[in-house]
């Protein structure tokens, strides 16, 4: 199923987001945790499904520019 997934980081004054992608097969979303979980000591993953590659793209956008994680990923893979 496609859609979008950020890779977040806690910390103790909340959450950074350390990746934000797009994905036509968001299994594939938990290999990039796992990268970013070794390089980047994430904790977490969150999906939103999303079926419109423009909606998936768009809301790749919004979540780039207000989080600027430091890893971006619109590969879709």
């Amino acid at each position: 199923m496609a859609g979008n997934y950020v890779v977040l980081r806690e910390e103790p004054a909340g959450f950074t987001v350390v990746l934000a992608g797009t994905s036509e097969d968001l299994s594939g979303a938990r290999t990039k945790w796992r990268k970013a979980a070794r390089d980047q000591s994430s904790t977490h993953v969150f999906t939103r499904l999303n079926v419109s590659r423009a909606v998936r793209v768009a809301e790749h956008d919004d979540l780039v520019a207000h989080y600027r994680p430091k890893v971006s990923s619109e590969a879709e893979a």
